[in-house]
């Protein structure tokens, strides 16, 4: 905010794309991994951090609006003076830099195919105070306040460091003059930031249990070391779950849990066609005498689908919820043919995941309870998106 404000075009787009290399480069690394070179991982920072540069460069122009400056009068209307701003200079520039980066935010969150909101702000804010917001905003609103408190503090140290350098010899009086001059708005610019922090702690939020409690065992089976091929030893990974999931039913017992949530791809090969797969759920099932939410990939035609399938002890695979927003690039490859011409790399994914359809809420029936419970749903990239979640509780 303060680097850019009133520099040049130029100097806004070459400290956003500095920055956005700088926040992205590290975050996207595990596309890296995930494709096992670094193509993918260069161009979706590339790609990504032009949205930053496009912040950088609307910052460095906005800032030099009259409203946010302070340097022009009001605009003179004919019989009745100069008009009024609306908001102090340091208070416009407040609100305008907070709106613009929220903008940028939520512009990368849905455009284009759907858009990337990996690294927005409000994801970091998990342990933060004012984290009540989203349950009235999202991730805008909590991203939106972030930015607030963050410009409050850099206004009220833009105010007095400056003054706070003129200290030295032969500059103190009047470095402690201008700092006294400007504390009073420097004081109030940090006060407005601990207001924004704190207050979201007040907001009332519905935690406590609406319908009653259910008891859920989480199995996280793991795979080897050598994880790039783990998926072609056929049942090492559902073999991993099912262990554990027998080992969690000897530490608690037995008919003691509601469900047991297996982790997304946790089947190897989808139970539904392959009996051996099908013998690992049933096996687990009846260990812990609850139904088993597990993560599977059926191949139908030329395409495959991610889904959260239910397996109940007594009746195998029922119903499933199947994943509404794939992911880009990674499950799928848009204009395949066009991207093939710059690198054969995308026929590493040489089956393309389709969108499901259908509600976003799953029913699992409780074991230890005589009642049905909705669950909404979301897998992996999802969870990143709030329309996604949000629909799953509106729907039950």
């Amino acid at each position: 905010m303060l680097l850019t404000r009133g520099a040049g075009l130029r100097a806004g787009l070459g400290l956003g794309a500095l920055y956005g290399a700088g926040l992205l480069a590290p975050l996207l690394h595990f596309t890296a991994v995930a494709m096992g070179n670094p193509i993918g991982w260069v161009a979706l920072t590339a790609f990504q951090s032009l949205y930053l540069v496009l912040l950088g460069g609307a910052w460095a122009l906005v800032s030099r609006l009259p409203a946010l400056t302070g340097a022009a009068p009001g605009t003179r209307r004919p019989g009745r003076g100069p008009a009024r701003r609306w908001l102090p200079p340091v208070a416009a520039r407040i609100v305008a830099f907070a709106v613009l980066w929220a903008g940028v935010e939520e512009l990368r969150s849905s455009w284009p195919l759907g858009g990337f909101p990996f690294g927005r702000l409000a994801f970091a804010m998990a342990d933060a105070p004012m984290l009540p917001v989203a349950a009235y905003g999202g991730s805008l609103g909590l991203s939106l306040v972030a930015v607030l408190i963050a410009a409050c503090l850099a206004e009220a140290a833009a105010a007095l460091l400056p003054s706070l350098l003129r200290l030295g010899p032969g500059g103190g009086r009047t470095g402690l003059r201008a700092g006294v001059r400007r504390l009073p708005g420097a004081t109030l610019a940090a006060g407005a930031a601990a207001a924004l922090l704190l207050a979201p702690a007040a907001l009332p939020l519905a935690t406590g249990a609406q319908e009653g409690t259910i008891r859920v065992g989480a199995v996280q089976g793991n795979v080897a070391k050598n994880f790039e091929d783990a998926f072609n030893r056929a049942l090492e990974v559902t073999g991993n779950h099912a262990t554990a999931t027998e080992q969690l039913a000897a530490d608690v017992g037995p008919g003691t849990l509601d469900m047991v949530i297996w982790p997304e791809n946790a089947a190897d090969l989808d139970p539904r066609s392959h009996a051996a797969t099908a013998a690992l759920l049933d096996r687990s099932a009846r260990a812990v005498d609850a139904p088993v939410l597990v993560g599977a990939v059926p191949v139908e035609g030329s395409v495959r689908y991610n889904d959260m399938l239910l397996w109940s002890p007594q009746d195998g695979p029922g119903a499933y919820y199947r994943k509404h927003r794939p992911v880009p690039f990674a499950e799928y490859i848009p204009a395949r043919s066009l991207v093939r011409r710059l690198t054969s790399q995308v026929d590493r994914i040489s089956v393309d995941m389709a969108a499901g359809t259908g509600p976003s809420v799953l029913t699992v029936p409780a074991a230890t309870q005589d009642r049905q419970v909705p669950l909404a749903m979301g897998i992996c990239f999802e969870v990143a998106y709030d329309d996604s979640l949000r629909q799953g509780v509106l729907q039950g």
